[in-house]
């Protein structure tokens, strides 16, 4: 396509068909809201657990807009905060 321009469409297209992830080995916690439409993925990962081992997925009370509101953005806060001290334990108890 020598000088033509793309559309934003057109390449996330081409950069989608062409995106092999890779492995990641660190941790990763996923936050998924508990109200979700009808018909999305029933696998709590959402796919992402075949190329990260150490995934940790996390329902919050809310959907994908109102996780950000009082009351259940405490949920969220509280996912993140018990995520972060695991893994600061993990750390430390590879320090000699």
């Amino acid at each position: 396509m020598r000088g033509s321009t793309w559309s934003y469409e057109q390449v996330l297209n081409v950069a989608n068909a062409n995106y092999v992830p890779s492995r990641y080995e660190g941790n990763v916690l996923l936050i998924r809201a508990k109200d979700r439409p009808s018909g999305t993925l029933c696998d709590p990962a959402f796919g992402w657990q075949h190329i990260i081992p150490n995934l940790s997925v996390v329902e919050v009370p809310g959907n994908h807009t109102d996780i950000f509101i009082e009351p259940n953005v405490q949920s969220m806060a509280s996912a993140f905060s018990a995520a972060l001290h695991t893994s600061a334990k993990k750390e430390l108890a590879l320090v000699p």
